[in-house]
């Protein structure tokens, strides 16, 4: 009886029609899932635009309210200078891999993201010059312009210093296929450790101020220095012992 009941509520002709259904939308969202990787190529290629540069984000153009109020002046200009200096940790944070791997393309790269620093600077600069001279003066007596105007402008050479380096990284080692030793390249890795720790010491001196800190950052420049001037004297001694032993190989096959 329940095979009669079947037979006759699901004909063959049913089962056949919905077996050819499932197998034709299967063998589309195959295909179509095929294609995507190609379609995806060709919308980058169509629509440029649309890419988004890692570490870019437009300038805040400076408000009537900035303009008018020294606060919000400062938030806004302090905003911008955090801004910077997120951008100047990516780049000094992809300077290691561009050394250590040859990486041309991040060079390059790092390069341009120098021109978003000087972007946020010159447009912190438009803004402050749109403010008020009385909204200047309540920002200097407040403390304000003390605390960020140099903080940026530092921002802004530590990024031109970078994208200086990058440059010489790209024409002096990369292009020319050369590398550093195992011994040379651990005492980058260790100086780079050092600077991006000294960096982030530095933002915290930015935000919050403290004397503590920023007697601290001094002393850790002092150590950075002499770890460099060591590492300077290591390689140098290293260098004469390399020449003088090639001095002497060069001896003994003459005579």
């Amino acid at each position: 009886m329940c095979t009669s009941c079947c037979s006759s509520t699901c004909p063959p002709s049913t089962n056949r029609s919905w077996l050819s259904t499932s197998a034709s939308n299967v063998a589309i969202a195959v295909l179509f899932i095929t294609l995507t990787g190609m379609v995806a190529r060709i919308a980058e290629r169509l629509l440029p635009a649309a890419r988004r540069r890692y570490g870019h984000r437009a300038p805040a153009a400076p408000g009537p309210v900035g303009a008018r109020d020294a606060v919000a002046g400062h938030q806004c200009a302090a905003r911008e200078a955090l801004h910077q200096a997120d951008v100047v940790e990516t780049m000094l944070r992809g300077i290691l891999p561009v050394i250590r791997n040859n990486d041309l393309a991040l060079a390059e790269q790092l390069r341009r993201m120098d021109d978003t620093v000087d972007e946020l600077y010159s447009a912190d600069q438009v803004s402050t010059s749109h403010r008020s001279p009385a909204s200047r003066c309540r920002s200097a007596r407040a403390g304000a312009g003390r605390t960020s105007c140099p903080s940026r402008s530092t921002w802004k050479q530590i990024g031109d210093i970078i994208e200086r380096r990058a440059a010489d990284v790209e024409d002096k080692k990369i292009r020319k296929n050369r590398s550093f030793s195992d011994a040379g390249m651990s005492e980058i890795v260790t100086l780079h450790e050092r600077l991006m720790a000294n960096l982030r010491l530095g933002m915290s001196v930015f935000l919050d101020g403290h004397v503590r800190d920023a007697k601290k950052l001094l002393e850790e420049k002092a150590r950075f220095r002499d770890m460099e001037h060591e590492f300077a004297e290591a390689t140098s001694r290293g260098c004469a012992t390399t020449r003088r032993r090639a001095s002497r190989r060069a001896r003994s096959t003459s005579t």
